[in-house]
């Protein structure tokens, strides 16, 4: 696999001479169109990529976000360019979930969940001092433990609105045509996520004492 940091990374206008444009068939009627689409999305893709690969994991970097544009080609070709800048982004970022999954399966000899890739991403990105009362709360949870407890403190469609909109900084309204969800459904699952993080991780310890037992009182000291 090809090495490099992000800013090693080829554009689309630049690319290495076996990209996959560089590949593409020379029948396909809109090759035009599909470049602009990559164009418009390379920058965006590298950034997505780059949020979820670990810091042993660069070298892949430029290796995924090439798949993906593969990968969405072959959407391309099969929807005969019937693919929006939106849902473009869509089949790409799955893409590279599916892929990094893969890889990792292989490194731990396990199977990984790509939904398991963005729940890294989300624990990674958390931040007690974030702007975003989202990341801030999950920030204050230690990041093991947060990545063992997300599925139960989130359902997987808050995680990916708070991923969407609060690491992956999309606009509340690309978020919500990415997910399929409207504006307002976005705005919900988002509140839902704040009070589900509020009320989990604000409550009291579970009480330990065994069914039947009577708990001791706790008394104060004889100081006599």
């Amino acid at each position: 696999m090809t090495g490099g940091a992000h800013a090693d990374l080829e554009h689309p206008d630049g690319r290495e001479p076996d990209g996959p444009l560089d590949n593409a068939p020379d029948d396909a009627g809109d090759d035009a169109e599909f470049t602009a689409i990559l164009h418009r999305l390379w920058d965006e893709l590298l950034a997505y990529i780059g949020r979820r690969v670990r810091p042993d994991e660069q070298h892949l970097v430029q290796d995924l976000a090439n798949q993906a544009a593969e990968d969405l080609y072959v959407q391309w070709r099969k929807r005969r360019g019937a693919i929006e800048d939106d849902l473009a982004a869509a089949m790409v970022r799955q893409s590279v979930k599916g892929d990094l999954a893969n890889h990792r399966a292989k490194q731990t000899r396990r199977r990984t969940d790509p939904v398991a890739v963005d729940d890294q991403a989300l624990a990674d990105h958390a931040d007690p001092a974030a702007e975003s009362e989202l990341s801030a709360v999950l920030g204050r949870v230690d990041h093991e433990r947060l990545l063992a407890e997300l599925p139960r403190l989130l359902t997987q469609r808050q995680r990916q609105v708070v991923l969407a909109v609060d690491v992956d900084g999309l606009t509340q309204a690309r978020a919500a045509r990415q997910l399929g969800l409207s504006v307002r459904g976005l705005q919900e699952q988002r509140k839902a996520a704040l009070r589900r993080l509020h009320r989990h991780l604000t409550s009291p310890p579970a009480d330990t004492t065994p069914a039947g037992a009577t708990p001791t009182p706790t008394t104060s000291r004889d100081t006599r």
